[in-house]
């Protein structure tokens, strides 16, 4: 099964995503406002899972929705670390 993926990074990390080829199923639209839509087809979602993680506020993830609720849970799951 392929998931299309479809991320929007920041301006911050557009300009360094959009310089290198990921993927070869990678395709990136800059925006006005600097940032990047970045879409490709993988069929799995763990490894771009933690790639995601790795740009931090930088990126949301706008598809699949499977992904999406990875990520959060991930998310959720490291600032629980950081609650006293």
């Amino acid at each position: 099964e392929k998931h299309l993926i479809k991320l929007q990074f920041d301006p911050f990390a557009a300009r360094l995503v959009g310089e290198r080829n990921w993927h070869e199923s990678q395709r990136v639209e800059f925006k006005r406002d600097g940032s990047l839509l970045f879409t490709l087809e993988l069929t799995g979602l763990e490894e771009i899972e933690r790639w995601i993680l790795s740009w931090g506020n930088h990126v949301a993830v706008l598809a699949p929705p499977e992904l999406i609720k990875t990520v959060r849970d991930a998310a959720s799951a490291i600032e629980a670390l950081y609650k006293n």
